[in-house]
């Protein structure tokens, strides 16, 4: 156990549980630690499902949305990354607050943005920063050739999604830049682009949950729409595309692009290694 790791164990039996916004009653809470950002609900940007459902020690994050599906999770789930207790949560929210879901043919396209867009022209290259949550223009050609012609794609993204720490703060206009690439991209190969932009996590995840087509990009938000997405209706799973698991049909890249990319992560693999190691020394 690391020693970070080790305080935040140490924190959850040492500290009281403050709840911004809500009642503590409604949500089992962690207890809130000192220093973190994500504290911080004045928008969703802070806001880190995937990180409660998979992360026992982020659960505390759940605090502060005490009406949101991370906390509505938490208080029901009995393991980490438990997706039965997941998928309850979404439909007890459905019930609550009914949504329509996306149409029979429509395609629903993750896009991961925000902090992880760490250079001006993401669309082309890998940033030195992040590079596994964001895909660029082969991606997109190589879902594009595989999709029905003229069909209706909604990107799904946030551009003011924050770090953890919020110590590396990027512009929301690389992200919008991002879109505007990728949407000229897809309208030029013949589809109907729609855009579901900086709305309510909660909202988007329901919406991908139930699309029967799924586009996935890199990081765990992403990886739960998938999840879930395959699991809402066990009678009709849904078609995922992504590079991994949970994708039902994975995408093969260029060997040049794949390649590229490939070393971006490691490089920002070995940048996170060494800065870890600078900091964990005496």
């Amino acid at each position: 156990m690391g020693r970070r790791t080790a305080l935040l164990a140490l924190a959850l039996v040492s500290m009281p549980c403050v709840v911004v916004g809500g009642d503590a009653a409604a949500c089992p809470c962690e207890p809130c630690v000192e220093g973190v950002g994500m504290r911080d609900n004045a928008s969703w940007g802070f806001y880190r499902l995937s990180d409660v459902y998979a992360h026992t020690l982020s659960s505390y994050n759940a605090c502060f949305w005490p009406r949101s599906l991370a906390c509505d999770y938490s208080h029901k789930r009995t393991h980490l990354s438990d997706l039965d207790a997941f998928l309850a949560a979404v439909r007890r929210r459905l019930a609550r607050t009914p949504e329509a879901p996306p149409a029979a043919d429509e395609v629903v396209w993750h896009l991961r943005l925000g902090d992880t867009v760490d250079c001006d022209d993401a669309f082309e290259r890998p940033c030195a920063r992040n590079a596994k949550y964001v895909l660029q223009r082969p991606f997109f050609e190589a879902v594009a050739a595989r999709l029905k012609p003229r069909s209706v794609i909604t990107l799904i993204y946030a551009t003011q999604h924050a770090g953890c720490k919020d110590a590396h703060r990027t512009p929301p206009e690389r992200s919008r830049a991002y879109v505007a690439a990728a949407i000229q991209l897809l309208r030029s190969r013949g589809f109907e682009v729609r855009e579901r932009a900086d709305g309510e996590p909660d909202a988007d995840m329901t919406y991908m949950c139930r699309a029967r087509t799924l586009v996935l990009a890199g990081g765990g938000y992403t990886r739960l729409a998938g999840e879930c997405a395959r699991a809402f209706d066990a009678a009709r799973p849904a078609t995922v595309l992504g590079l991994a698991a949970p994708a039902t049909d994975l995408v093969e890249l260029p060997r040049a692009y794949r390649n590229s990319r490939r070393d971006a992560i490691d490089a920002d693999k070995a940048r996170r290694a060494a800065k870890k190691q600078r900091e964990s020394s005496p």
